[in-house]
């Protein structure tokens, strides 16, 4: 599966309301709030900055432009279920690595 489409795949079953971490290929988008999807135009539009009150924005990011997202832990948990375990070993080899005990 192409990473565009698996990512249209994810934004298409993600929940409104979901707080993910965006990378782009310039920039990434820390605790982004997604507000929808556009499966037609292949566009998410996430809310930025939630944090201040005045600065945040709803941004426009086409899914070409994304090269990652970190997804909420109930939403891995969830893939993790409905698949089978050569997919899954897949979509965990994607997830960013956590400490390892040689890194303490």
């Amino acid at each position: 599966m192409e990473k565009q489409e698996y990512y249209h795949d994810v934004l298409l079953n993600l929940t409104p309301g979901s707080e993910v971490n965006v990378h782009t290929g310039k920039k990434t988008f820390y605790n982004a709030i997604l507000k929808k999807y556009h499966p037609d135009k292949k566009v998410g539009y996430f809310l930025i900055d939630q944090f201040y009150e005045f600065k945040s924005f709803i941004l426009p990011i086409p899914l070409g432009k994304i090269v990652s997202l970190d997804l909420p832990v109930e939403s891995q948990e969830a893939a993790l279920e409905n698949t089978d375990e050569a997919t899954a070993l897949k979509v965990l080899s994607t997830l960013p690595k956590g400490v390892s005990e040689d890194d303490e």
